[in-house]
């Protein structure tokens, strides 16, 4: 954009823009047509292709693909991403636009894999991931003992961190530019199944999204007791003078361990929610091998007690957070029926 205003304030407009990816030459072609600095000047029609332009080549696209037959349709979607040693490419930014794709990233060291979209699937790479949302770093979540930059090493990696017998896809991109851009899932008319690539010679031409992201799918499960080992069914009454365990948790990227803090819970009446209370809680203690990409919270519906309505609406607002970083995790709800218990006088 800055290259089309300096044009309009030097030449009075634009023509034409073009942008050439994996330049190779450029050259001029040679005038024809009306000589410059000749003295006829009546207008004629001229053929447009024997005007002077400039003449571009590129080079081979860089990024090869191989799809192989799918064993199984309703396997999940993992494709293999692999950049040489030799490439220059050390900073890919990904937008994934298919929820349940799985990602195996492969890149010399020091490459930095950031995703635009705060979609949730399976991942795993050998280098660092950097998400928006969450300001800090996600360290390497692939410590195997495979390594090496060639294709079938790679996708053994691959196939050894997602402990399956097959890929979707795998491609590796070899491209003359340290930054690109990566789309997977379908775009126009392009396979769902290939990724697709733009370079970019700066960071500030990354087209980043300005949506919302995507928040994490939250699930909360309820219990009677603090040793959270058995779950009430969904249809369970549940009596107001009796302490209620509930646990919330959500999928998060592979190997990447998020802290979940439940900021407020509120109890709304099934009847357009003509009731709503503020719920008071306690949080309940929990080890990181227990609560990973969880958190444990009890409380009591007394308040509920004087009240004629019997089916509720609980929910919470959580917040997720990496080191001490957080963003909003987004919200959970149930349903809740509730039956009146008797007070002791």
């Amino acid at each position: 954009m800055e290259l089309i205003k300096w044009a309009e304030q030097k030449f009075g407009g634009v023509t034409s823009f073009t942008t050439v990816q994996n330049l190779k030459t450029i050259t001029r072609t040679e005038a024809q047509g009306t000589k410059p600095g000749s003295s006829n000047c009546v207008l004629e029609n001229e053929d447009i292709s024997q005007k002077p332009f400039l003449k571009t080549e590129t080079e081979p696209k860089g990024i090869i693909s191989c799809v192989p037959e799918p064993q199984n349709t309703s396997y999940d979607e993992i494709h293999v991403i692999n950049i040489p040693e030799d490439s220059t490419v050390r900073n890919v930014y990904l937008q994934v636009k298919k929820q349940g794709t799985s990602l195996f990233l492969r890149g010399p060291q020091g490459t930095t894999w950031t995703f635009l979209r705060t979609d949730f699937w399976k991942l795993g790479s050998n280098n660092d991931i950097q998400v928006p949302q969450i300001q800090s770093k996600i360290e390497r979540t692939y410590t195997g003992t495979l390594s090496g930059d060639k294709s079938e090493d790679v996708q053994k990696m691959a196939l050894e961190y997602f402990k399956v017998s097959y890929f979707t896809s795998y491609s590796e991109i070899t491209l003359n530019a340290t930054t690109i851009f990566l789309g997977i899932g379908k775009q126009h008319n392009l396979p769902e199944r290939s990724p697709t690539v733009k370079t970019a010679m700066d960071k500030n031409m990354i087209p980043i999204t300005t949506n919302a992201p995507n928040q994490m799918p939250l699930t909360m499960a309820l219990y009677t007791s603090p040793d959270y080992r058995l779950p009430l069914d969904p249809e369970t009454r549940l009596q107001t003078n009796k302490r209620i365990y509930a646990e919330i948790s959500g999928n998060t990227l592979g190997g990447m361990v998020l802290t979940l803090k439940v900021i407020n819970c509120i109890v709304c009446s099934k009847a357009s929610c003509s009731v709503r209370k503020e719920l008071p809680f306690m949080l309940e203690a929990c080890s990181v091998d227990s609560c990973q990409n969880s958190a444990r919270l009890s409380f009591s519906l007394d308040q509920l007690q004087e009240t004629t309505s019997t089916m509720w609406d609980l929910e919470c607002s959580v917040n997720l957070c990496h080191s001490e970083n957080c963003v909003e995790g987004g919200r959970v709800r149930r349903n809740l029926e509730v039956t009146q218990s008797c007070q002791p006088q």
